[in-house]
């Protein structure tokens, strides 16, 4: 079993409770290396609360993987991503997700997808991270 989460109401206790009856296996939304680049993108605060939680949930003992959606706001945030969250947050690994157009993507469209050329420099950062 596993469990989806942007980890941003996961505290030691919730992230033990986690481990204990979900098992290891955690994905948490991850968008961003900074305050800068996240919380333009989840709102205020989400990234203290984000990385919060996933330390939370390495701490306990958790398997996390860190899910991030590749938009234009975060498109050159990638490689510092891939560091923070290897590095800093010790999470197990990374992927990238292309940024689908539904739900509230649809709605803000214009600013969230990335050009051509944004959209294939993230592709080959992508493959370059996955080398190293």
């Amino acid at each position: 079993m596993g469990l989806n989460t942007n980890a941003t109401v996961v505290t030691a206790e919730k992230a033990r409770r986690i481990q204990e009856f979900v098992g290891s296996g955690v994905v948490a939304s991850f968008d961003g290396s900074c305050p800068a680049v996240m919380d333009r993108i989840r709102g205020a605060g989400s990234f203290a609360l984000a990385t919060a939680g996933i330390r939370h949930l390495v701490e306990a003992g958790c398997r996390v993987l860190l899910s991030c959606t590749v938009n234009k706001i975060n498109c050159r945030d990638m490689e510092a991503m891939t560091v923070f969250g290897r590095e800093t947050l010790k999470a197990d690994s990374l992927r990238f997700n292309h940024t689908q157009y539904d739900g509230n993507a649809a709605c803000h469209a214009l600013e969230l997808y990335p050009s051509i050329e944004e959209e294939w420099q993230a592709v080959l950062t992508a493959t370059a991270l996955r080398e190293k």
